[in-house]
């Protein structure tokens, strides 16, 4: 049997947008909410922070605005004490 395939170890780029959020709360449709609940989501980053959390050197490349919205995401990727590497291409 051969052994499986494992890709080979050294840091890793995640590339990708990360977004402000907003979801009603409570659950239900977004034209009778009272209130919105604003998050932090994306794909690239939650992968940059799983890779961080388990020792292996990861690097968060992506474009946020100079605005709140991109302030509040910055904050949080870094509040997660995510070693990110933010880079902003413009």
């Amino acid at each position: 049997m051969t052994a499986p395939w494992r890709p080979a170890s050294g840091p890793v780029v995640c590339v990708g947008e990360t977004m402000a959020a907003l979801a009603p709360d409570p659950p239900g449709p977004l034209l009778t909410a009272p209130r919105l609940r604003l998050s932090v989501a994306g794909a690239e980053s939650n992968v940059a922070m799983y890779l961080a959390d388990h020792g292996i050197p990861v690097a968060w490349l992506s474009a946020l605005g100079d605005d709140p919205l991109g302030q509040r995401v910055r904050a949080t990727v870094d509040s997660l004490r995510h070693p990110s590497a933010l880079r902003d291409p413009a």
